[in-house]
This record gives C-alpha cells, structure tokens and sequence, in this order.
C-alpha cells in the first residue's frame, strides 16, 4: 500500500497535480515542520525547506531511471533534512547534533550535489514569476522546445525573428533580475568558497 501511495504522490509530483500536492502538505508537512523546529529553524525555514525538498522531487521524477525504494514520507524527510543540514552549514550554524524525529535515507555525493542545487532552481522560479505575463509565456515555451515557428503562431507575432529579439529581452530581464537578489550574490560566494577550499 505504501509503495502505491509512494509512486501516486511521486507523479502527482511530476504531473504538477494540485490536489495531490495538497495532501502531501496536508499529510506530510508537520513532520518537516517538526524537524525544522527542533534544529534551530523556524516556520518560515519550515515552509521553504518543504518547497524545495518538493522541486528536488520533481526534478528526480522527471528522471528516466528512477525509482523509490522507501515510503514517500522517508524519501521527503531525507531530502528536506539534506537541505535544511545543507542551510544550517551555509549559516555557520554547527550541525554536529541533529535532532532526528524518524528515519532517514542517507544520500551520495552526486545526489546531495542535486539537492543543494534546489536552492539555485528555486531562486530562479522566483525571479521567473516576477516576468510580465508575455514573457513567462515565451519563455515556458522556449524551455517546453516548441520550435520558433510555432511560438511566432501561438504568440501572435510577425515572424521567427520577433521571437528571437523577445526571448533575448525577456531572458536578460530575468537574468538581471536574478544577478540583483542577495540570495544569487550568496550563492555566488559559497560556491567560491567551495571551489577554493578543494
């Protein structure tokens, strides 16, 4: 029953099904909130370690070979654990007592790479939301690989070569917009860090 319950949570994921992300929240976000709670975060860190835990599972869904071998409960406890350990460092918080409130999977170094990348893909749907509503379609459409011609009918533009000066304009001011954030600016220096201390 739970690997049936598992794998319907895992496509409501990957299909962006609202009414099953509904009960994962419903079901499933006091626990992350309990664990937050308890290892020196708040509400709010709560909410955003259960956001990203939820695109690293969109994102590992949308993988070919993919497969869960435990209960989605574990699997979702596993990675927002992942992240909020991930926060806590970045913070300079020392993580050497975790407060563990259920079992975890433990990740290997490419997935928990995946993972802290959450942080990254969430930062730039933020910015993507900021976009006028033409640009967020022009986009959506260039990232779905819908060809040029098809986006000029579907946008109501003259030719290919609107398409082409629009997407540039609309991936700038995203790009701008992203490069301005605090967040991106820290980001930037962890991953500096990173890099010197190897």
């Amino acid at each position: 029953m739970a690997k049936r319950e598992s794998h319907d949570f895992i496509n409501g994921i990957k299909n962006r099904d609202n009414k099953i992300l509904q009960v994962i929240y419903k079901e499933h976000f006091s626990l992350i909130k309990s664990f937050i709670l308890k290892n020196n975060g708040n509400i709010d860190d709560a909410r955003d370690v259960f956001q990203e835990a939820i695109i690293v599972i969109f994102r590992y869904a949308k993988r070919d070979d993919f497969k869960i071998d435990c209960s989605f409960e574990t699997f979702l406890y596993s990675i927002s654990r992942t992240i909020w350990l991930n926060n806590l460092r970045n913070k300079k918080i020392r993580t050497n007592k975790i407060d563990d409130i259920r079992e975890y999977i433990a990740f290997n170094a490419s997935d928990n790479e995946q993972i802290e990348e959450s942080t990254e893909f969430k930062l730039y749907q933020k910015h993507f939301e900021k976009l006028s509503d033409e640009c967020k379609k022009l986009m959506q459409l260039f990232y779905d690989k819908v060809p040029y011609k098809e986006i000029a009918k579907i946008m109501n533009y003259k030719s290919v070569g609107i398409v082409k000066k629009k997407k540039y304009k609309c991936k700038e001011a995203l790009l701008k917009s992203i490069r301005n954030d605090p967040e991106f600016k820290l980001l930037n220096e962890q991953k500096h860090k990173k890099g010197t201390s190897h």
